[in-house]
């Protein structure tokens, strides 16, 4: 997901200032779409380890 967000950036920083605005608006729920779901992954990893226990590197 972090590959597909550093792309749209590089589609803001790619195109001429006049268009940079309108392209910032179409790209914008796509970047608040991809933060909102590893977000939620973050938070549903951190659930499942304290669940069973174990840390994030792997060590109980």
């Amino acid at each position: 997901m972090s590959k597909i967000d550093s792309q749209l950036q590089e589609m803001k920083e790619s195109v001429q200032s006049d268009l940079r605005h309108q392209l910032t608006l179409l790209i914008r729920p796509m970047q608040q779409a991809l933060e909102a779901a590893m977000q939620h992954y973050d938070a549903d990893l951190q659930k499942r380890l304290a669940k069973s226990g174990e840390r994030p590197n792997g060590h109980a």
